[in-house]
């Protein structure tokens, strides 16, 4: 991963015939999602890159028989950083509840961090038509061995508008540190975070999209001496 067009995700065997699969995998989907987005800045467990403002997020998601293949690639447009997600999940659903488990290969800029492997989980309770509560997390096993959980609740209100333009969804969560920010692996309170996600659509497939967050460091961050932090996104997405 060195510079935007020469992903490290095209540089191995491996990892391009992944994404012809991922391709070839879309021409049968079920569902299909893609999405360009830029951010002000990036947070992960309540921290931010602290890299110069500025970055695109481009997304891939597509289902089919319960399986996803997901593709993310992370660019700074300011500094020689970026990063590749793959991921393949397997999702169900019960009665209320829905949830997935999956697996995640993160690849890092040469020089910032290890390249390494994630073991994906979450769940939902759709408790009413509007309010959903949920737990989510990884397990990182190759790099750090630790792990991150968060549980939340969000809203989903009717959409403001009487065509169903314009939707939101508020949310709050705490996380939950498990020897992945920092040791040892005992379950400590990170952060809280709360925030809106928007979207617009402009047609049956396009639609703008948008969030604002906010988190604020709980015990454990307080400890690594982390301050609260506000960003934003604002970009377009696809899907049918």
């Amino acid at each position: 991963m060195k510079q935007v067009g020469k992903m490290k995700v095209w540089g191995t065997p491996t990892w391009g015939a992944l994404v012809v699969a991922a391709l070839m995998f879309a021409w049968e989907a079920q569902a299909f999602e893609a999405s360009v987005v830029w951010r002000d800045e990036i947070v992960t467990e309540g921290i931010p890159y602290g890299l110069k403002k500025g970055y695109s997020h481009l997304a891939f998601a597509t289902d089919i028989h319960d399986i996803t293949l997901g593709v993310e690639y992370l660019q700074s447009l300011r500094e020689n950083y970026n990063e590749v997600h793959l991921m393949v999940g397997y999702g169900w659903e019960m009665g209320a509840f829905a949830g997935s488990v999956g697996l995640a290969r993160v690849d890092y800029s040469p020089g910032t961090a290890d390249d390494t492997w994630e073991i994906l989980a979450d769940i939902e309770w759709g408790a009413t038509e509007w309010l959903s509560l949920f737990v989510d997390g990884f397990v990182d096993v190759d790099d750090v061995e630790g792990g991150f959980f968060e549980t939340g609740i969000s809203l989903t209100p009717p959409d403001v508008c009487p065509f169903g333009v314009f939707s939101f969804e508020p949310y709050v969560l705490v996380g939950w540190d498990v020897g992945f920010v920092s040791g040892p692996r005992r379950v400590t309170e990170n952060h809280w975070q709360f925030g809106l996600e928007m979207e617009a659509a402009l047609t049956d497939h396009w639609s703008l999209v948008g969030d604002v967050q906010h988190a604020r460091p709980l015990t454990n961050l307080d400890r690594e001496g982390e301050g609260s932090v506000t960003w934003g996104g604002v970009g377009i997405a696809f899907a049918y």
